[in-house]
């Protein structure tokens, strides 16, 4: 329901277009539980990350994120966001200094 209302796509023709785009939170969830994190990935994931953040309106669509992504990956999320500058103070009550970094996604992060 909260996609529903989050969702910003004027191409949207049928409702298993907006199934497709919702289907890629699932897929952000998978890159995220990936534990090597290369280059490649890192790209996969930043690509993911911002057509959902073009798809779904922002600020619904990172507690969207948040609530998909498992807590042990949020760090990559986080990283992310962050390079993205579109990570709230606040996600869920639960405070963003709260959730670390990823350090290897902050390499990969600052070859692009």
């Amino acid at each position: 329901m909260v996609a529903m209302k989050a969702y910003d796509n004027p191409a949207i023709k049928t409702i298993e277009e907006f199934k497709e785009d919702v289907d890629k939170f699932l897929f952000l969830t998978r890159i995220c539980s990936k534990e090597n994190m290369d280059f490649s990935r890192t790209n996969l994931l930043l690509n993911h990350i911002v057509t959902l953040l073009n798809i779904f309106e922002p600020e619904l669509c990172v507690q969207m994120m948040f609530f998909k992504v498992k807590n042990e990956n949020w760090d990559k999320l986080k990283t992310v966001l962050v390079f993205l500058n579109r990570m709230p103070e606040q996600v869920s009550g639960i405070n963003q200094s709260e959730i670390k970094l990823c350090q290897k996604l902050i390499e990969n992060l600052r070859k692009i």
